[in-house]
């Protein structure tokens, strides 16, 4: 690591070649796709912490807990069956009869997240475990952090000819949610006394190795990220080595955020405890996925979020021939959605989506470093820009109207609080204007107890109740606000879908 950190220029000029050196080691095979917790992260983070304190900057870790990792404390099947619980169990005692108790499902053309769907379909069904064949053992490879409330088993396929004289299985499972440790990179280069900050930031977890969140779930291969978000990272480095040495009127920082990717957790933990006050932010600028510029497009999330950003990229996007297509809400899937709810103006730095995404296919040789060079040059004079405002006017708008990546039939227009579980409901941070759900009454903050007869405790509690459901479908929907209970009627739409 050392010898590549030396070999990349630190001249304090914005440069591709640069920003390919860090992208190849932030998204080789070595860092084993920097899922959170894992070695390769730490690789990772080690990386970007030498880079800045080899800038001059002091660095914080921001630590903070991430649960789902699963260890099985007790186990026993009797009879002696080859079974093995699955990560997404829950804690059991239970003594059934398979077919009418316990569940058996052939697992061989499902994916893991239909799996769960099935699971919850049983235990709607009243069964008391479900037992999925399968071809090959399915490891836990990410964390999972909510609970099915039923126990799911595996049984590789080539055994599943013992299950066919047994009537009664007896089944013992106490399973327990462990804490690991994300950490956040944070570098802070004070302004003139009195003055704000600029923070500047990408995510630099990814996948590991899948299949939880992955495109191609089936493929157990390292996920490198090189676009999402080496691309990002390195882009932020670039910035951080542009500013290091030069002097501007508010602060910078620089941060590095963990577990975006497991529900955008590092930024959220940050809301909740900021290094830097929130009020004392003058913007958020949020690098996710910049490295596959085609056709000179980059998109600006969050246009209208200040009522100045609009003037300011206006005033700069003819320097770089850059075609800018945007949208008004700071509402999306990466961390500028916390800073957002939380009265922050932001913008995230985004150049497309494309095939590669959350597959083991997103590598370095792919991507476009000219383009990002741009890129970070434009970003460059918008800090610059920006640092002549005292201050920005915060606008809040409602969340935008977007296809959706499921395979649902049905939108409800929410955004899921997807650090919510296992409390109450499933906390949302807006919902989509026009949307069922604003129609029905749901603001940011409340937290969804129940649609129709199923109950929401989690993420996959809603989507295995939105999947139940017809566009044009009616249910009650119920949901807290401010520890009230409301209760209202919501009519489901057609959901739209990703090409």
């Amino acid at each position: 690591m050392l010898s590549i950190v030396l070999s990349i220029s630190t001249s304090g000029q914005i440069s591709a070649e640069d920003v390919r050196k860090h992208v190849y080691f932030l998204a080789s095979d070595y860092t084993e796709g920097r899922l959170s917790g894992s070695h390769g992260n730490q690789i990772a983070r080690d990386y970007i912490e030498f880079y800045l304190k080899k800038l001059g900057y002091d660095v914080i870790e921001q630590k903070f807990p991430i649960p789902g990792k699963i260890h099985v404390e007790e186990f026993a099947v009797e009879p002696n069956l080859p079974l093995k619980p699955l990560y997404f169990s829950s804690s059991g005692d239970i003594r059934g009869r398979l077919g009418r108790d316990i569940q058996v499902i052939d697992a061989d053309s499902l994916s893991e997240f239909d799996m769960m769907m099935k699971a919850i379909d049983a235990r709607e069904n009243g069964k008391k475990a479900v037992i999925f064949l399968v071809s090959r053992p399915i490891l836990q490879r990410s964390y999972f952090r909510n609970d099915l409330k039923i126990v799911a088993l595996q049984m590789e396929k080539k055994d599943e000819n013992l299950l066919r004289n047994q009537r009664e299985v007896h089944i013992h499972l106490k399973v327990k949610k462990e804490n690991i440790t994300g950490i956040n990179l944070i570098a802070i280069k004070k302004g003139q006394p009195g003055s704000r900050y600029i923070m500047v930031g990408a995510h630099y977890d990814h996948l590991g190795y899948g299949p939880m969140g992955s495109m191609k779930p089936d493929l157990m291969d390292i996920h490198n990220g090189a676009d999402d978000n080496a691309s990002g990272v390195a882009g932020v480095l670039e910035l951080a080595e542009y500013f290091a040495h030069r002097s501007t009127s508010h602060g910078l920082v620089f941060v590095f955020w963990d577990a975006e990717e497991l529900g955008l957790l590092g930024s959220k933990y940050y809301i909740e405890h900021p290094v830097i006050p929130l009020d004392s932010i003058l913007a958020y600028l949020n690098f996710d996925m910049i490295g596959r510029m085609r056709d000179s497009t980059l998109y600006l999330i969050g246009i209208k979020t200040a009522r100045e950003f609009q003037g300011i990229v206006d005033s700069l996007k003819g320097l770089y021939a850059l075609k800018i297509k945007s949208s008004d809400s700071g509402f999306g899937a990466s961390d500028q959605n916390a800073f957002y709810s939380s009265r922050v103006p932001v913008l995230h730095f985004f150049t497309g989506a494309h095939s590669d995404y959350h597959t083991p296919f997103d590598d370095p040789e792919k991507l476009n470093y000219r383009g990002e060079e741009t890129v970070l040059k434009f970003a460059r004079d918008l800090i610059l820009t920006l640092d002549e405002f005292g201050s920005l006017k915060y606008v809040k708008l409602e969340m935008p109207s977007g296809p959706s990546r499921t395979r649902l039939k049905v939108s409800l227009g929410v955004i899921p609080d997807y650090a919510s579980s296992g409390g109450e409901g499933l906390r949302i941070f807006g919902t989509r204007k026009d949307s069922p759900a604003y129609r029905a009454g749901l603001r940011e903050g409340d937290v969804i107890i129940k649609i129709g007869n199923y109950r929401i405790k989690n993420i996959y509690d809603l989507m295995y109740a939105l999947s139940r459901y017809n566009p044009g479908d009616e249910a009650e929907i119920v949901y807290l606000r401010d520890g009230r209970e409301i209760r209202s009627r919501v009519k489901f739409e057609k959901a739209r879908r990703m090409r």
